[in-house]
């Protein structure tokens, strides 16, 4: 029997690598180039691209009458990885909006799941030193979900 906290991270996966493809509405193609857990650092023929992985669960207590129910949250994150040095902070943005927009296709992952709420969203930066010149560019974009 698979687990359901694996489950819902590898749902994740499979849509952000199948439906964000650089048409209807998507404004980046990163099909086949989500990773599930990926451990190693994003090569060049991977780049637009992303990984997805759970982060952490937490359970609360709902007290509802005489029994007592808990809600689990899992969180997941999603890391988008750009080509250095080329990526300004409108392609992060849409890079965001994009995942939004696959999540809000089916926020329940194939009924996986009760809802799913975002937590927060961030570009990354990164500061490269060639010489005396410095070069500020956008590398990423982090997007934290909590699953129902």
């Amino acid at each position: 029997m698979a687990l359901l906290r694996n489950e819902i991270p590898k749902a994740i996966h499979a849509r952000l690598n199948t439906v964000i493809n650089g048409a209807g509405g998507y404004y980046n193609n990163i099909v086949g180039k989500a990773f599930l857990y990926k451990d190693s650092d994003f090569q060049a023929h991977e780049l637009p691209g992303a990984n997805v992985r759970r982060i952490s669960n937490t359970f609360e207590e709902l007290n509802e009458g005489v029994a007592s129910k808990h809600l689990q949250k899992m969180m997941v994150e999603i890391v988008g990885v750009f080509k250095a040095g080329t990526t300004s902070y409108e392609t992060a943005e849409k890079f965001i909006a994009d995942v939004y927009k696959a999540i809000g296709t089916d926020t329940t992952w194939g009924a996986l799941a009760t809802d799913t709420m975002p937590v927060s969203d961030e570009i990354t930066y990164v500061q490269d030193r060639s010489g005396e010149t410095i070069v500020n560019y956008v590398s990423g974009a982090r997007i934290l979900i909590n699953v129902y």
